[in-house]
């Protein structure tokens, strides 16, 4: 008989169909923690099984399941490895498979050797500010961080290390479901968890906050609340504001001195104002040590260490009631479970409840009655309500384990359309998601994709408004994926079918191009390169850090960061990462150290110019060494695009051999290739053949070669599809483009106002500039006179002075051009003024070239591109050329059918 949902696991049961179970480790109310070995690899592992009524229905559970590979994906030395997760079929139980790690968490360190020293506690908050900004990268929260939840890690021949446990998916769940409890222990919950609001980073950074304190002095900040409360609502109340008084006068009652600098840092960390708090939980243990004024990270040896012993990723402590604490209060949840809100020591015990969180949007309001207050603290209750419920354990006879599923084996993705139903469903948007589907699985499994017969890849899509599933089926495998957009679907669907799939073992030979020692790290490092040459991710060096820390030996690693480093305004890093992968050039071939070198040298300052010669030469050289290789055409462009006399013909030459993995190739080529030259045709049919998602990031590009149709699909194929690396503002920015090239000012006024709502500064400014030249463009000189004062008035208010000049300049150019600025317009330097002076001298036929040339860019010079317009017909039609001056009388007529009065008489007088 197959195990119950409600039992223990028997030693030697085999769970999922592959793991077996060697013994329990810990149990609680949110089901048990076994250490289980894979019946492959035999490699052992922490597998938490979880009660069915975690995830009870099928929506939950295919949400569990996206939102532990969302943890799987975190790549952080500092964050415990999540191995595998799925939903048993047998017992509907969710599951987690994480590593087995050895060593003891912060709760039971600190219970053992009381209070720590501020160079510990600053070693210990700088590694788990590094796993909580590496979780925050991938959009997850932590909601529940406390010493129990910090494992200090231990590994033989390496320096202790911390381990964030419990990621928080089974909360992230549990919100699906709708649940109004909060989550996390109460000692380190910030406001917003108290009163059901939404989280985000901040709060973990409050915690972190707590968590400093406890480590520093002991005992909680709120341990003597928790000591005068007489129930969990009363405590709830008392924190509800975080904390009034400074940490220092906390400490001083448990003998402990901390320096003023500590107040002022505890202060932002724990700030009941979200905002208030730091940025980021790196910026917080940054500040935490100078704040104590310690180097963390500095050797840990000092402190006395426990036996080293095996524990799961989920042990957590409880508190224990020190005898000299008689005031301790045991409060009464409901049923026959309790809480204990604990005095300063803690032992371990098996895993506590979790509760969980529906967010919900914070008021602004800085006053809140009593009756919010108990409404939302009532909330922690009616959760909490549910109490500990420890699991029994049962001894029961193992069953007969299934065979596991073969897994298939894929050497290549043939790529094919997808079939696309509901909500914007288009024969182009098919064809786009068809092909990004198969270039993302290709790119996560490690092999090519292409267009002739390979295992083919099917897709299926589902779009509703807001919502997309997608259903993938390859070499007999199905999986399907739910997002808010085909994208994000996709991935998830792609995430579930991995597991089934697998691509052959890779050669010595592959292994030598990554310079990696093992089939694992090349597929890491092969597939941060691909995804960042492919545009699925960002070159924002989230990615590129998390792969030095994974494969710290590894020269493309390191590349790759340095590359990522160059606009973050840090040269020192910059240079150390540069210099690191230089030095590391040796373990691979001399023909691939040549190309990364090139890349290095040509790209990555500083680089003086001989530095510079020597990269190009060394690139130019990889090209007839490494062209044959598929990878070739990613690692060249990884760090910049350069473009010689051998670009447009490499591009050629590479997309014959690699149409699909010469694509970054194609990408910095195209701007390259003129209007007219065949090749920028070819190319274009290229990228969309091979990836049509991509001619997206070329709207300017094809918008000034005048295919304005092409550019309009290619951006809402963009936007439809919720491409990774495109934000809605630069979407919205394409789009605005589009109505510009198309003459259409009313258009681009109402997307240059999407772009002022955004909350990014660069973004809302743009906006303002765009919605300028959309009035310009529609000859409304006056309405966009006034907006640049209101808009240089604001910047100005935000300290952004070059942005204000930059306006400043621009309006008194149009201002001196309409006459109503003295000076000389024509001194300003324009190709408009030029076409003006040339025409004022007789150059006809020079005149007429340069006002064509104001026609190709309206969206930077929208007034110009107009008057040009003007201008252009009266010289097209005095030289007896009356069809093409009629035309652009007509785009005149359309665009500035609300101009101001008599703005093209005075253009045309214009001199």
């Amino acid at each position: 008989m197959h195990n119950g949902p409600g039992s223990m696991l028997a030693e030697n049961t085999v769970f999922a169909g592959r793991y077996r179970i060697v013994r329990r480790i810990a149990a609680g109310g949110m089901g048990a923690v076994y250490e289980a070995r894979h019946l492959e690899t035999e490699r052992p592992s922490a597998l938490k099984v979880m009660l069915p009524h975690v995830a009870e229905s099928a929506a939950l559970r295919e949400r569990f399941r996206l939102e532990a590979r969302a943890a799987a994906l975190v790549e952080s030395a500092h964050v415990v490895e999540v191995l595998d997760a799925g939903v048993d079929e047998a017992t509907e139980s969710p599951f987690l498979v994480m590593e087995l790690l050895r060593g003891e968490d912060l709760g039971r360190r600190k219970a053992r050797l009381g209070r720590l020293s501020p160079e510990e506690v600053a070693t210990w908050i700088t590694q788990t500010a590094r796993g909580l900004d590496a979780l925050h990268a991938a959009s997850i929260v932590h909601r529940d961080l406390k010493p129990s939840n910090l494992f200090v890690a231990e590994r033989a021949g390496e320096a202790p290390r911390i381990k964030l446990l419990d990621l928080g998916v089974v909360k992230r769940v549990a919100e699906t479901a709708g649940t109004t409890a909060a989550v996390g222990t109460p000692f380190y919950m910030a406001p917003e968890q108290l009163r059901n609001s939404k989280v985000g980073p901040a709060t973990d950074v409050y915690a972190l906050g707590m968590v400093a304190f406890s480590l520093l002095v002991g005992r909680e900040y709120w341990a003597d609340e928790a000591l005068a409360s007489e129930s969990t609502l009363s405590f709830a109340l008392t924190t509800l504001d975080g904390p009034k008084v400074p940490a220092s006068e906390r400490a001083a009652k448990s003998g402990v001195t901390l320096p003023a600098a500590f107040d002022t840092w505890f202060a932002q960390a724990t700030a009941k104002d979200v905002e208030a708090r730091f940025p980021s939980a790196g910026a917080a243990a940054e500040a935490l040590a100078r704040a104590l004024d310690v180097k963390a990270e500095s050797a840990m040896q000092a402190a006395p260490e426990a036996p080293a012993r095996v524990a799961s990723p989920d042990a957590e402590t409880v508190p224990e009631v020190a005898p000299a604490q008689e005031r301790t209060q045991t409060l009464s949840l409901g049923g026959e479970e309790k809480i204990v809100l604990p005095p300063p020591k803690s032992v371990t015990a098996p895993e506590a409840a979790a509760v969980s969180q529906a967010p919900a949007d914070e008021p602004k309001a800085k006053g809140r009655s009593l009756g919010r207050k108990i409404a939302a603290a009532l909330g922690i209750v009616a959760l909490a309500a549910g109490g500990v419920l420890l699991l029994r354990e049962k001894t029961l006879a193992p069953m007969p384990t299934p065979a596991p599923a073969p897994i298939a084996v894929v050497e290549a993705v043939e790529c094919a359309a997808a079939t696309i139903t509901g909500t914007g469903a288009t024969a182009a948007l098919g064809d786009a998601l068809g092909k990004g589907a198969c270039a993302r699985l290709a790119i996560e499994l490690g092999v090519v994709w292409k267009n002739e017969p390979a295992a083919r890849l099917d897709v299926n899509a589902e779009i509703a408004e807001g919502s997309t599933k997608v259903t993938l089926a390859i070499a007999g495998k199905k999986a399907e994926g739910k997002g808010e957009t085909p994208i994000a679907a996709t991935n998830a669907a792609i995430q579930a079918l991995l597991p089934a799939l697998t691509r052959p073992a890779p050669s010595k030979e592959h292994l030598v191009w990554w310079g990696a020692s093992d089939a694992e790290s090349a597929r890491r490092i092969e597939r941060v390169v691909r995804r960042r040459a492919f545009g699925f991710a960002a070159w924002d060096g989230v990615e590129t850090e998390a792969l030095v820390r994974s494969q710290p030996t590894s020269a493309v690693a390191h590349a790759l960061f340095a590359c990522d480093l160059r606009s973050k305004g840090d040269p020192a890093r910059t240079q150390a990462a540069k210099e690191a992968a230089l030095g590391r050039l040796g373990g691979l071939s001399q023909s691939r150290a040549n190309l990364l070198e090139g890349v290095l040298r040509t790209y990555v300052p500083p680089s003086p110019q001989p530095e510079v010669e020597r990269g190009v030469s060394l690139l130019i050289q990889s090209y007839g060494e490494l062209a044959e290789a598929p990878d070739f055409a990613a690692l060249y462009t990884s760090c910049g695009c350069i473009v010689t006399d051998q670009t447009l013909p490499m591009a050629d030459w590479l997309a014959k051999r690699w149409p699909t993995m010469a694509l970054p190739i194609l990408r910095c080529a195209l701007p390259a290739a003129d209007d007219d030259d065949p090749r920028f045709s070819r190319f274009l049919g290229w990228m969309g053949a091979a990836l049509p998602e991509m001619r997206g990031r070329w709207t300017k590009r094809l918008l000034e070669a005048g295919r304005i149709e092409e550019a309009r699909e290619a951006v809402e194929i963009r936007g439809a599809l919720g491409v990774e690396t495109a934000t809605r503002a630069e979407i919205a920015r394409d789009r605005a483009y589009v109505a510009f090239a198309s003459l259409d000012g009313r258009a681009a006024i109402a997307i240059a106002e999407e772009l002022l709502g955004e909350p990014d500064p660069e973004a809302n400014h743009e906006g303002a500039t765009l919605r300028i030249g959309a009035m310009l463009l529609s000859g409304r000189v006056d309405d966009a006179f006034a907006a640049w004062k209101l808009e240089i008035g604001r910047q100005k208010i935000l300290g952004r002075e070059q942005q204000a000049e930059a306006l400043a300049k621009d309006e008194l150019r149009i201002r001196r051009l309409l006459g109503r600025e003295k000076g000389d317009a024509r001194a300003a330097e324009g190709e408009f003024e030029a076409a003006l002076a040339l025409e004022k001298r007789g150059s006809k036929k020079e005149a007429e070239e340069a006002y064509r040339g104001c026609l190709v860019q309206p969206w930077d010079v929208p007034f110009d591109a107009m008057a040009a317009r003007v201008r252009l017909a009266e010289m097209l039609r005095a030289a007896g050329k009356t069809d093409e001056a009629r035309s652009l009388d007509a785009a005149v007529d359309k665009a500035w059918a609300g101009a101001d009065p008599r703005l093209r008489d005075f253009v045309r007088r214009m001199k």
